[in-house]
């Protein structure tokens, strides 16, 4: 990365910093005392994370379903951070990092580095500089991870924008520190919560099948190894899952996959013009509009459905083409896609799908990639 870059992301960071504590300034103040939201998913979070981190250990969590416990894998208890936190905590006999203050600092910087993930992301195409900062910030923090911050805190961390990057470049360049990266995020990821894993393990298996085995542009030797360096890690977890688990009986269809989804109009239209919604027949009662809500904004629609039209003669970026139709195929599945064509049986082939019963959280690969396609379209790269 040359120095001129290096000084933006930096200076991406400090606006982002100076937004956040504009946008959030009380909660900056009071890091060790404050909750983002005080009920539902929001406190069962708070209450999981500061047990672990204050009195947990190891893979049971005793502070429910007394007396038997529960496997920490379920209890949402953001485990690297718990983790962390017991660890050097149990290491000097000391509160050395406060539990409360150190989650709350991490959520709150989740936009802060998100947006210098997607600055490496636009400044990877070549896009102007002042257009990657400008862009990288106000996509960070209207970014639908953000609505994560009044409940399931895990989901809110930023790692798309950086997997996006380190694919490409692995892919274009032979350095192994990017597979390292990916494969350390990925593990990360998997403790974190498993969707955050599972919705990079589905947008790389898609990108390398249709990119090494359809287009064919991509490497073979390349794709392989990465789908099945992280095809491990997802075995691994699950054998270890597997012989850590002791409860036998949980539900194999849990509710929820064909309700919290997402749809045109959780993507394309602003949900909170009920006009509008009602002016094109749409029933909100059929889904979960939270689960699967990514706006991108009538604008950026708009600017879409123009670059498909108007930009057909240029000579397109085809990794770039191939992102963007990777992350289509996500936006697909998470609308239920193909299940939802009256082949609710097919889920029975992949059962393990049952398991993500939200599965409009998808969405977010699509909402980072659009913009990027969008911003290339649009501008002239340096």
């Amino acid at each position: 990365m040359i120095s001129k870059d290096r000084r933006n992301i930096f200076l991406v960071l400090g606006i982002s910093l100076v937004i956040s504590f504009i946008l959030f300034n009380y909660s900056w103040s009071h890091l060790n005392s404050f909750f983002f939201y005080e009920g539902g998913d929001a406190l069962k979070n708070y209450y999981t994370y500061l047990y672990y981190a204050k009195w947990g250990g190891g893979i049971q969590f005793n502070g429910m379903n007394y007396p038997r416990g529960e496997h920490i894998m379920f209890t949402d208890a953001i485990i690297p951070v718990s983790l962390l936190v017991n660890s050097i905590n149990n290491l000097f006999s000391t509160e050395v990092i406060p539990a409360l203050a150190f989650l709350n600092l991490l959520l709150l910087l989740s936009p802060v580095v998100g947006s210098a993930g997607l600055f490496l992301l636009f400044r990877k195409y070549k896009v102007q500089s002042t257009f990657c900062i400008v862009f990288s910030i106000l996509i960070a923090f209207f970014s639908p991870q953000n609505s994560r911050l009044w409940g399931h805190y895990s989901l809110t961390f930023m790692f798309i924008p950086f997997v996006l990057y380190w694919t490409l470049c692995y892919f274009e360049s032979n350095k192994r520190r990017y597979i390292i990266y990916l494969l350390l995020t990925c593990f990360i990821m998997l403790f974190t919560h498993l969707y955050h894993f599972m919705m990079i393990y589905m947008f790389l298996f898609v990108y390398v099948f249709l990119g090494a085995f359809i287009i064919k542009k991509l490497n073979l030797v390349k794709s392989i190894s990465l789908l099945l360096s992280i095809t491990s890690l997802l075995i691994g977890f699950l054998f270890w899952m597997n012989i850590t688990d002791g409860i036998s009986d949980r539900p194999d269809k849990p509710w929820g996959f064909f309700f919290a989804r997402a749809d045109y109009y959780t993507v394309f239209l602003p949900m909170y013009n009920k006009y509008l919604l009602n002016l094109l027949h749409v029933d909100l009662s059929q889904i979960s509009s939270f689960e699967g809500r990514a706006y991108i904004g009538i604008s950026s629609t708009i600017l879409l459905l123009v670059s498909f039209t108007l930009f057909r003669h240029r000579r397109f970026i085809p990794d770039l083409n191939l992102l963007f139709l990777s992350s289509v195929v996500i936006l697909l599945f998470s609308t239920g896609l193909p299940f939802t064509l009256h082949w609710e049986q097919g889920l029975d082939i992949i059962p393990f799908l049952r398991q993500f019963r939200a599965p409009g959280r998808f969405v977010w690969i699509f909402y980072y990639v659009v913009f990027v396609w969008i911003l290339i379209h649009f501008q002239k790269v340096e």
